[in-house]
């Protein structure tokens, strides 16, 4: 996991992706006078050992907890982190990391004999659809073990229980995307010195990328699931089970009545 503070160490925060990450990413590239492309910043505050603490092992993990004072995470509701990682990558395409993610689903569904090779050559990440990455998302979770590395791009939907290992760091402030005005302002005020802070409670968003866009943050994908069989979203929920009950998050059942009997 990877821990990123300010300089004084006063704030720590496990930055989820798809979770208000852009704004916390660009939040901690400005605490620490980092000046470039949001894009940039993200990836020098992500790279930076002195910024961000990285860390595997048991006891490496646990001593993240003396590194700041207070320490932070922002979680989102695990199926709609899932649904915007979706959007994030194929829809629309572009972004570098989309063509790996393709790769990923095709290789995945070559070796589990649910497409041929020749019909994998003409494959496009428009042709992707909900249910082919769900598909994928379930066999990746069902054959990993506790060693296994999570590449950067399975981060961005692994449970954020799992990744900010939440077991072992003890967390002053949980805040969501759903209320992230109402929470932000929380950290603002008890961080009154903060700038930063006090801009994003101000403001309600700094550095927005696609979550920000539009008013519905609770369920803007729920309609995706309709793609899916019951049993597979009901998976799903085991799955995330851990961030669903950290987070607060009520059982899925708007999710798993959209489904396919």
């Amino acid at each position: 996991m990877m821990l990123t503070t300010t300089p004084d160490n006063e704030l720590g925060i496990c930055i989820v992706p798809k979770s208000s990450s852009t704004t916390w990413a660009k939040a901690f590239g400005d605490m620490n006078n980092i000046k470039d492309h949001v894009w940039n910043i993200y990836l020098k505050v992500a790279s930076s050992p002195i910024i961000s603490k990285q860390a595997s092992s048991y006891y490496d993990v646990q001593k993240l907890n003396d590194v700041a004072k207070f320490k932070f995470i922002f979680v989102r509701h695990p199926f709609e982190r899932l649904g915007s990682y979706f959007h994030w990558i194929f829809d629309p395409p572009g972004l570098q990391y989309s063509p790996i993610a393709l790769q990923a689903i095709v290789d995945y569904e070559i070796g589990h004999s649910k497409r041929y090779e020749h019909d994998a050559e003409t494959e496009t990440l428009e042709s992707i659809t909900f249910s082919r990455f769900v598909d994928y998302v379930l066999h990746e979770a069902s054959s990993s073990n506790e060693n296994d590395k999570i590449s950067h791009l399975t981060a961005h939907w692994w449970p954020f229980t799992e990744t900010c290992r939440v077991c072992l760091v003890a967390y002053d402030f949980i805040g969501h995307l759903e209320t992230f005005a109402d929470d932000a302002r929380t950290l603002a005020e008890k961080f009154p010195s903060n700038s930063v802070l006090k801009k994003i409670g101000n403001s309600g968003r700094l550095g927005c990328s696609g979550n920000c866009k539009g008013d519905n943050l609770v369920s803007r994908y729920v309609e995706e699931y309709a793609q899916l069989k019951k049993e597979s979203i009901k998976q799903l929920y085991i799955f995330f089970k851990d961030d669903f009950e950290f987070g607060g998050y009520d059982y899925p059942h708007d999710y798993i009545e959209k489904g396919i009997s």
